[in-house]
């Protein structure tokens, strides 16, 4: 507690970074409220200007909250928004769910990291992704039916999803749910929710240190041979080999 209190007192008799770190909390607070408002380009601009005060100088000892040991210090500083990043997406109409998938899959990507470089390529990610308008798609009762079920999709791919659970959700029987998303989009139900799957699952492999297997289970496929297979389908190469080759 002493220790704490010394910092503290350092801080308030240091004028210059008093005001460093009043400024770089106002950078984060206008962030976070682009963030809340799907306010893409302001939320990215806000985050190139908020990174001055996060570099290797640590002009506010974010990076030496750990003495000797700056990757988790940072690690520790990216969880922490990583929270506040997933609350104000949810004040601004993400999807509980998605924002729920959102926030363990970037807790998990911020602990494999293995290098500050890693993270400090996972941050603009984070961001983007929490800030997406298209994450924000509100529901209207007028809409076609295969949008309504195209976004339920989006919200809830990593879940165990069948035909029936989603004719449910939209109060429509399983024939005509089927019938009617073939007619107004050219596919199946089926070959959006393992295009979805295949999407997130490609990006996981492409920018993360996780296991196929993991990456298989975390995108919603049933069993890593089945995510092998129709992977493989698409790409031409096996997850495993797509990793390496990234």
């Amino acid at each position: 507690m002493s220790n704490i209190s010394e910092e503290i007192k350092k801080t308030e008799t240091n004028p210059k970074k008093s005001k460093i770190i009043t400024e770089s909390h106002e950078f984060r607070k206008k962030m976070l409220f682009a963030i809340r408002d799907a306010d893409l380009s302001t939320a990215k601009n806000y985050l190139e200007q908020a990174n001055v005060y996060i570099n290797k100088e640590d002009p506010i000892d974010i990076l030496s909250r750990i003495e000797g040991n700056q990757l988790r210090s940072r690690k520790n500083f990216m969880l922490s928004h990583n929270s506040m990043y997933a609350l104000m997406a949810e004040f601004g109409g993400l999807d509980p769910v998605l924002s729920h998938y959102m926030s363990e899959k970037y807790a998990i990507l911020i602990e494999s990291a293995v290098s500050n470089q890693e993270l400090e390529e996972l941050h603009p990610q984070m961001v983007y992704h929490y800030s997406s308008p298209e994450n924000r798609y509100v529901l209207i009762e007028e809409m076609p039916l295969s949008d309504k079920v195209k976004r339920y999709i989006a919200n809830n791919f990593m879940n165990e999803l069948s035909m029936q659970t989603i004719a449910d959700e939209f109060y429509v029987t399983k024939e005509h749910l089927m019938r009617t998303f073939k007619k107004e989009t050219g596919s199946t139900v089926n070959e959006l929710i393992k295009k979805c799957r295949l999407d997130e699952a490609e990006e996981l492999l492409r920018n993360s240190r996780l296991s196929v297997t993991d990456i298989a289970i975390m995108t919603g496929f049933n069993s890593v041979q089945y995510f092998s297979t129709v992977f493989k389908e698409i790409y031409q190469m096996t997850p495993t080999d797509y990793q390496k080759q990234c």
